[in-house]
């Protein structure tokens, strides 16, 4: 790596942290949106999966996600009982059912998007146009990145129509 390759991660890296820290504040406003009580970060990571590869059974689900399996279970179990999850029981436990995101979920998701949306058109305003220039033509190559980190939308069968 190159000097600017080590200045070009450091900078990725900074970026990331900020997106982080964001996400969970405008994830908090979304949820209060959405008069949801707050949702903790291990079942958003679930609802996340469950939102990109729906009728996922909890063994899926912690496979892709890192979780224990008897966190994902119960962040599920969770997520039902807030009407944001789904399931399907294909057997007689947690472990053999299938889980769907619910309209809900998804309404609750892209509340959050609109709220990100919003704060980044507000953060956006403050830089310099000639900045502004900068991130546009980086826009695809962002997109490029977070596609080779894993970054996927959610599955089509929550779209509508």
């Amino acid at each position: 790596m190159t000097a600017d390759d080590d200045a070009l991660v450091r900078a990725l890296v900074d970026l990331a942290e900020v997106v982080d820290g964001m996400n969970a504040a405008v994830r908090q406003r979304a949820e209060k949106r959405r008069d949801q009580t707050l949702i903790p970060v291990v079942e958003v990571r679930v609802l996340r999966d469950v939102l990109r590869h729906p009728d996922s059974s909890v063994g899926a689900i912690a496979a892709s996600t890192g979780l224990p399996a008897s966190d994902v279970a119960a962040a599920a179990g969770s997520l039902g009982r807030r009407g944001l999850l789904a399931r399907e029981a294909t057997g007689t436990t947690a472990q053999t059912s299938r889980f769907r995101a619910t309209p809900s979920a998804v309404d609750l998701r892209d509340t959050a998007r609109e709220v990100s949306a919003q704060t980044l058109r507000y953060a956006l305003a403050g830089i310099s146009s000639a900045n502004v220039a900068e991130l546009e033509a980086a826009a695809r190559g962002l997109g490029a990145l977070g596609a080779a980190l894993g970054w996927q939308d959610i599955h089509d069968s929550y779209r509508d129509g």
